[in-house]
């Protein structure tokens, strides 16, 4: 197979490539289920062939991208039932989160943070920017975290295979249940900032509830066959 001319391989080094894929399917620039032409994304990120197949590796180790031999890599759409299994995983991850950050919310300073940064999340929850929700998510589960004083438990929360369930998911759902999901982010902050760790476990356990009871009347197959993939043929850097 022949490589690209020097005009498009390795124009930039590939540095954090990995990170730059995740943002832009963050922005909406790719999104699940789309095929990643290589040509296309070695002129988005202008890195050679063999750079990119080695990040695309990565990200399908992350459950990211899929792999599929003579048809090449996807941005990895979840059905019903891999969504099912992710929030069964993350369930008693995030429960475990805000009952530390309840227990350790002891500052003014933390407090107002918290709340804060919930109220930015609600702000951008019904948002038509996917990047704006997804870092406004990850900076609360992350203060979250970071409050509790469990630094493993940042390994895994917020994830970015659950970044990608939420762009398929947030997309299928209608403006009301947005709305629910936003008064959960709020009573969850405010059981946190309470140091009530009882009420911070239920309003994560309802708020995923509420999710599972969401995705469970969708088809089975809801983010392969809802999501299209509209381009103009330009290629843009994300």
């Amino acid at each position: 197979m022949t490589e690209p001319s020097s005009d498009i391989a390795a124009v930039k080094p590939p540095a954090r490539l990995f990170d730059r894929i995740l943002r832009c399917i963050q922005m909406g620039q790719l999104v699940p289920g789309q095929h990643l032409s290589e040509r296309d994304q070695m002129l988005r990120f202008g890195v050679s062939r063999n750079a990119l197949r080695d990040e695309l590796k990565l990200l399908a180790a992350q459950g990211i991208v899929t792999l599929t031999p003579h048809r090449g890599a996807f941005i990895a759409a979840l059905d019903r039932q891999s969504a099912l299994d992710l929030l069964e995983v993350l369930k008693p991850l995030c429960e475990l989160t805000v009952e530390r950050a309840a227990l350790n919310c002891r500052s003014d300073k933390d407090r107002a943070a918290m709340l804060a940064t919930a109220r930015h999340m609600v702000e951008t929850i019904a948002s038509t920017s996917r990047a704006d929700f997804l870092e406004a998510r990850r900076q609360f589960y992350a203060l979250m975290v970071q409050i509790g004083g469990n630094a493993e438990l940042g390994r895994f929360i917020p994830s970015s295979r659950a970044d990608l369930f939420r762009i398929q998911f947030n997309t299928l759902q209608t403006r009301e249940q947005l709305d629910v999901h936003a008064g959960d982010y709020a009573r969850i902050a405010d059981a946190v900032v309470n140091n009530d760790p009882v009420e911070a476990v239920m309003a994560m356990r309802k708020h995923f509830e509420r999710t599972i009871d969401a995705l469970m009347i969708l088809p089975a197959h809801h983010a392969a066959s809802t999501i299209s993939v509209v381009t103009n043929g330009d290629v843009q850097p994300c």
